[in-house]
């Protein structure tokens, strides 16, 4: 679902996919505790972390929510 919502956004988005079992230390530097869960940055700033599956298009729907809120803020 995140290389789909990359591909969508048309390399808008940047997916980073880390490994929890074969890197428990930096899994534990991002609070990891469940699989999956994502994390949303913009410019370096988590913005929020949700945990579970989720579908392209959820994904989508939750980044554009993010990014309209952030620049609501600002």
């Amino acid at each position: 679902s995140l290389r789909e919502l990359a591909e969508k956004e048309k390399g808008g988005v940047q997916v980073v996919e880390i490994d929890a079992d074969a890197y428990p230390a930096l899994a534990n530097d991002y609070n990891l505790t469940k699989v999956p869960t994502t994390i949303f940055y913009t410019e370096g700033i988590k913005l929020r972390s949700i945990e579970g599956a989720y579908t392209a298009d959820s994904l989508q729907r939750h980044l554009h929510n993010l990014l309209t809120q952030d620049e609501q803020k600002n």
